[in-house]
């Protein structure tokens, strides 16, 4: 499955090419999400993150106690699935911001978490296909966060 995932995403990156670079989000749902009142901070992430309407939830943990560690599991939980998202929502012409936009993601998990396998896995994979495309590279503001953590595009 891996490798699979990493061709899809060199072919993507590939047909890319012409895309601008501008910062753009992966999609999010255009439906207001409905979170009923006794939702328990965890319910309410996971209703926003089924919906891919992870502004939201990232919004709402903005205004929570940043020092509660379950809340600081809950924006682990957000960015992993959020750079997820941004991994395989498939829009070739953007494909080259939405990696980016996925490793900045993963730059926040492992700020969180710096041991965090998933996203060290994800960002590993990401730059291996850039490796394979000489003429192509994370944006620079990309690379520079991701060395703080070890890793070397």
């Amino acid at each position: 499955m891996k490798s699979v995932l990493s061709v899809l995403i060199s072919l993507l990156l590939l047909g890319s090419a012409c895309s601008s670079g501008a910062d753009q989000s992966a999609s999010t749902s255009n439906e207001p999400v409905m979170i009923p009142d006794d939702a328990s901070a965890t319910e309410r992430i996971d209703l926003w993150i089924e919906a891919n309407d992870y502004e939201s939830a990232l919004a709402w943990l903005e205004g929570q106690d940043s020092q509660d560690p379950s809340i600081q599991l809950l924006f682990e939980k957000t960015w992993l699935n959020y750079g997820l998202h941004n991994m395989i929502t498939f829009d070739a012409q953007n494909m080259r911001t939405q990696m980016n936009n996925a490793l900045r993601c993963f730059a926040e998990v492992l700020e969180i978490n710096p041991q965090n396998q998933v996203a060290r896995d994800q960002i590993s994979q990401i730059l291996g296909v850039y490796r394979t495309m000489p003429d192509r590279s994370p944006e620079p503001d990309v690379v520079e966060r991701l060395a703080t953590f070890g890793f070397n595009p």
